[in-house]
């Protein structure tokens, strides 16, 4: 299916079942979308028109991501940002290394929208292979 999508030159990000089309306008974007589409009713999909958005987005959040394609940032959703991190700390009050390493896996996932993000976990990473937390 991706094949054949790039032989249409149609730009797909796929994860799971979960598809991102890119295109660098508008009617690109229409355009593309009608082909995916017809190509996964053609395939015999069936796509759930209440969780899909066929519509061109400048702003979509696409597998736990904000995507902004006017300043062309990446950011965690405010929920993402807050909730998850702000839960792990309050159970890591225990200090088990599971939670510590739960607390990183925590922080990591939010690597791709943060500048930088990797390297303020290195450390983090040492403490935990040393067990001195």
């Amino acid at each position: 299916m991706a094949r054949k999508l790039h032989l249409l030159e149609v730009i797909t990000v796929f994860y799971a079942d979960d598809i991102l089309i890119i295109g660098s306008n508008e009617f690109e974007c229409k355009s593309n979308t009608v082909q995916t589409v017809n190509l996964l009713r053609n395939l015999g999909f069936i796509i759930n028109l209440e969780k899909s958005i066929l519509d061109p987005q400048k702003n979509i959040k696409f597998l736990g991501f904000l995507y902004n394609t006017q300043t062309m940032y990446i950011s965690l959703p405010p929920e993402k940002k807050i909730l998850d991190i702000k839960e792990v700390i309050k159970r890591f009050k225990n200090k088990i290394v599971r939670e510590f390493a739960r607390l990183i896996g925590k922080l990591v996932s939010s690597c791709p929208a943060t500048r930088y993000g990797f390297l303020h976990i290195k450390p983090l990473e040492i403490i935990k292979n040393s067990g001195d937390y």
